[in-house]
């Protein structure tokens, strides 16, 4: 996850890298600026009440708790408690927005990763060896796991979610014996 500091201190670079990857969406940059700034506002007006909630405590100390200047400082306390309350719960709001966002960002690419939005832009730098040559069709480890009876993918998709997989007979036990007997 990117940090939200770096992210906003280099909004426009930010926004440059990630166009290399593909269409920008700035929406999620546009509402992201404007929340770091309510995020920076909620800050200032959270510790500025702290400390005026500190000061009031501070007096309520030397004041005879007989007084009516008690009891009104006491009062001043608990409007500032339950401000204080409200401005906290607005600002884990932000926070918890600005995660989302920042969750939903990939990574910054490399400088050394070529401009595309998918794989078919990406040249071929170097090729090892020679492609081996089959006289049958290859088939990937999905269907020939299936095929042997050994993977269920369908069952785990019913009880995890998909890209889970069971394994069952040989595959079973060959995870139970500790390393692959396949």
């Amino acid at each position: 996850m990117l940090a939200l500091r770096d992210v906003i201190d280099r909004l426009d670079e930010v926004k440059q890298q990630m166009a290399r990857r593909g269409p920008v969406d700035e929406a999620a940059f546009s509402s992201l600026a404007s929340l770091a700034t309510k995020r920076r506002e909620g800050i200032i007006a959270i510790e500025s009440l702290q400390a005026k909630r500190n000061q009031t405590s501070q007096a309520l100390a030397t004041v005879d708790k007989q007084s009516p200047e008690f009891a009104s400082a006491r009062e001043a306390m608990r409007s500032l408690g339950a401000e204080l309350k409200a401005l906290e719960s607005q600002h884990a709001e932000i926070e918890q927005e600005l995660q989302q966002i920042l969750l939903n960002l990939p990574n910054l690419p490399s400088d050394s990763t070529p401009e595309g939005a998918n794989e078919e832009h990406n040249p071929v730098l170097h090729h090892w060896g020679d492609k081996p040559l089959f006289d049958f069709k290859p088939q990937d480890h999905v269907a020939l796991g299936e095929a042997l009876g050994i993977l269920d993918f369908a069952r785990a998709a019913k009880v995890s979610g998909a890209r889970f997989v069971f394994l069952q007979g040989a595959g079973a036990h060959a995870m139970d014996a500790g390393y692959p007997r396949l």
